[in-house]
């Protein structure tokens, strides 16, 4: 089984908080379980612009070359994920 991470903090954030969030999800999950956690901001990810492209003209693939296209680590471990885990954001924001 496999746990994937998006980890949302921001910089200030991540020296805050990132080592007690990665104990937390560890601590939940079999020893023998792969674990792997991208931060968002370290992603080139493009904002969509709904040129409709994914739906039509090629399903499923987007115009850009971001970090998230077909062969990208990130879509490597995604596509396989045994968990999702989701959290909030920590700041009252």
């Amino acid at each position: 089984m496999s746990t994937v991470v998006l980890n949302g903090l921001t910089a200030k954030e991540i020296s805050l908080y990132e080592d007690n969030l990665i104990d937390g999800i560890k601590n939940g999950l079999p020893e023998s379980e792969d674990f792997q956690m991208f931060r968002l901001e370290d992603l080139d990810i493009k904002h969509c612009i709904s040129c409709g492209s994914c739906a039509y003209k090629s399903p499923g693939r987007c115009v850009f070359e971001d970090d998230v296209h077909d062969g990208s680590p990130f879509t490597i471990w995604t596509q396989d994920v045994d968990r999702h885990r989701f959290g909030r954001q920590l700041t009252g924001r």
